[in-house]
């Protein structure tokens, strides 16, 4: 059973037999721009810092 956290609180990991959630964190990064540079036509409209070609954080 897991541990409940005061309401103040926000948990670091998630975990469930079938699913890990987590925040992310800077290792992250690669993948995400590679997801980022895969899907670019389809997700330049709705992510601001891609708006503008050619712009990357």
């Amino acid at each position: 059973m897991p541990e409940c956290l005061p309401p103040n609180r926000t948990a670091y990991r998630v975990e469930t037999q079938r699913l890990v959630l987590r925040c992310w964190s800077p290792g992250d990064a690669p993948r995400l721009r590679a997801a980022l540079d895969i899907c670019d036509t389809h997700l330049r409209p709705m992510i601001p810092f891609m708006k503008k070609a050619g712009v990357h954080p």
